[in-house]
């Protein structure tokens, strides 16, 4: 099977085997030139439709596809339109402080000030705008990581716009484990991007350094985390980023973005 080569973006999000998978059907899909994928449809606009194959989810411009493939995002996108009705569920999570099954709050004023400075720091010394906290995306990485915590196991989830970094830890308290979570996605693979010549999204030599590329991509604005404690004492860790960063054929921040 060719690979589909279009305008694309690397969301560093894998399946879920709890939650998401079997809900779409694997589809054929076709860009202009005639190469085709095997790709799950997740979700779409008007401009772009994200499909989910590999383990990841990637978004394609609909002016890149076919006029079949086209017309199949479009039937898409309409039957995954919300609906509206009186009987609709509540939110999630509908409060701005969400808990954890342990009854533990999302993060308190000084473990943000820790994960908000930890991420602009880095940022920083390549150059780019500090990052925000965003309760929203608190609130998302909060759901992410009470089902992490349940199922006590580290997996992405799917099916969602936002950039997103997971951790686990255990054997140590949870400000601990939070720092694990910042360390090693930052400094542990900042070493890692340094010493590869800081390739670019999808290079050979860029896999396991996506989470300090995350943290430090130019056009992310926000970010949000929650950690929660499973059962077996473990800490699962998630951070959700807004917009998502780590679009392929990129590097992550000025200087770093044209071809070698």
């Amino acid at each position: 099977m060719q690979k589909l080569i279009l305008r694309l973006v690397f969301c560093p999000l894998l399946l879920v085997v709890h939650l998401a998978s079997g809900q779409a059907e694997v589809q054929q899909w076709t860009n202009q030139s005639g190469q085709t994928i095997q790709a799950k449809f997740v979700r779409g606009d008007d401009e772009t439709v994200i499909l989910f194959m590999n383990g990841r989810n990637y978004a394609y411009q609909l002016e890149d596809l076919s006029e079949k493939s086209r017309k199949l995002a479009r039937e898409l996108i309409t039957a995954s339109a919300p609906k509206a009705s009186p009987h609709a569920p509540k939110p999630l999570f509908p409060t701005p402080a969400p808990k954890g099954e342990n009854g533990q709050p999302g993060y308190d004023a000084s473990e943000i000030r820790i994960a908000v400075n930890e991420h602009n720091r880095l940022r920083r010394e390549v150059g780019v705008p500090d990052l925000k906290w965003d309760e929203d995306l608190a609130r998302d990485a909060m759901e992410w990581a009470i089902v992490m915590a349940r199922e006590q196991e580290l997996e992405h989830s799917e099916g969602n716009d936002e950039g997103e970094n997971i951790s686990w830890a255990k054997g140590y308290g949870r400000a601990r484990c939070i720092e694990i979570a910042l360390k090693g996605w930052g400094d542990k693979e900042k070493v890692i991007y340094l010493s590869r010549g800081e390739p670019a999204v999808g290079e050979k030599g860029f896999q396991g350094v996506g989470h300090y590329t995350q943290m430090v991509w130019r056009s992310t604005t926000r970010v949000g985390m929650a950690t929660v404690r499973s059962k077996d004492g473990s800490y699962y860790t998630c951070a959700r980023y807004s917009p998502a960063g780590n679009y392929v054929g990129e590097r992550p921040y000025p200087g770093k973005n044209k071809k070698r």
